[in-house]
């Protein structure tokens, strides 16, 4: 009996451990998030980083955000573009910057599988990846949000909407905004990332 009863104290505590690294994963994820955030405050703050006009750096206030929910966070699988395909996501003259479709993700949200196609351009890092996005939250900007997608390999890329914004377009009209392309128009809500602040 007493052996017994050691092995379920042993197995107890395993549990225990286990269930304390992953609370303590969890709170340095946070962390972590609730940093980047606080530095993107600071920089809104500053005229030569901030989008915002001079009375709206005035009153200023922070930007608003989901909770963080690190289910979130996700490892997609990226299959790459067959053929390199050129495209302007800027629906303007004025600016020249040309992506081109890396591949597409898939993941899932709440059990739905989805796809988001995968951009690169000129100046970006080889593993990362820019990803325009809308979703169906009345507290996401309609217009559409962006997040940035790290390639893991040449098989996996990590998304974390927890880390996504919203274009400047959305704080200042001078501004010009990546267009949200239909195939990742999601039909699904994604609350994680940055809110829309005329929403409430």
């Amino acid at each position: 009996m007493l052996k017994k009863a050691t092995f379920k104290l042993i197995a107890l505590a395993l549990i225990i451990l286990l269930a304390a690294n992953s609370c303590e994963q969890q709170s340095q994820y946070e962390k972590e998030v609730q940093d980047f955030r606080a530095m993107k405050n600071e920089n809104f703050t500053k005229p030569g980083s901030s989008p915002l006009a001079k009375d709206q750096l005035e009153n200023f206030k922070g930007l608003q955000y989901f909770e963080i929910n690190s289910n979130y966070k996700m490892e997609a699988q990226f299959i790459p573009a067959k053929i390199q395909q050129y495209v302007r996501l800027f629906d303007s003259d004025d600016v020249k910057q040309v992506h081109v479709i890396s591949g597409t993700l898939h993941f899932n949200i709440d059990g739905t599988p989805l796809t988001l196609l995968a951009y690169s351009s000129a100046g970006r890092a080889p593993h990362s990846l820019f990803i325009p996005f809308s979703d169906t939250h009345k507290n996401s900007y309609p217009g559409g949000r962006y997040v940035d997608g790290k390639l893991m390999n040449d098989s996996t890329c990590l998304i974390d909407f927890n880390l996504s914004y919203n274009p400047y377009c959305v704080y200042n009209e001078l501004y010009k905004c990546a267009l949200v392309p239909k195939k990742n128009k999601l039909k699904v809500a994604v609350p994680a990332g940055e809110k829309w602040e005329n929403s409430h």
